[in-house]
């Protein structure tokens, strides 16, 4: 039953951070994000039926949206860096293609970020494949 007693601290500590970061982080307070579960109760009961394991992490389905039982799930680090990283960027896969197109025919990526209005590293990193990596250019065939 210890695991049992490391999940509920966990699960407190998911709260405690919820409630953190909409009083302090700059971004919540500019978007309004709100802690929209009635209480800890409420929140601890859902992330049980939400299937919360040791080590998952508290993630806003809709990023804008408030904490509340239909915009918070529970996923693992891995999972919830891959989403995170996701709706971090900066170029759409269009976007990637058509930079990848330009280098390739000799446009500086210099020039390509000028036109996607991003940085030049932005766009170094993305033909270079650092990042965008899991965008693939359309076979031929």
């Amino acid at each position: 039953m210890e695991e049992d007693k490391e999940i509920e601290r966990l699960i407190r500590r998911r709260w405690n951070q919820i409630n953190w970061r909409i009083h302090n982080c700059d971004s919540y307070l500019r978007k309004e994000i709100k802690n929209q579960f009635k209480d800890y109760e409420q929140f601890r009961l859902h992330a049980i039926s939400s299937g919360i394991e040791l080590g998952y992490q508290t993630h806003r389905l809709d990023k804008d949206g408030h904490y509340s039982i239909d915009n918070t799930t529970f996923v693992s680090p891995e999972e919830h860096l891959r989403i995170s990283s996701l709706e971090r960027r900066v170029l759409t896969v269009n976007q990637v293609l058509i930079a990848r197109d330009m280098h390739a025919n000799g446009v500086s990526t210099h020039k390509i970020a000028k036109q996607f209005d991003c940085s030049q590293t932005t766009v170094w990193r993305c033909v270079t494949r650092k990042t965008y990596a899991d965008i693939i250019e359309p076979s031929d065939n």
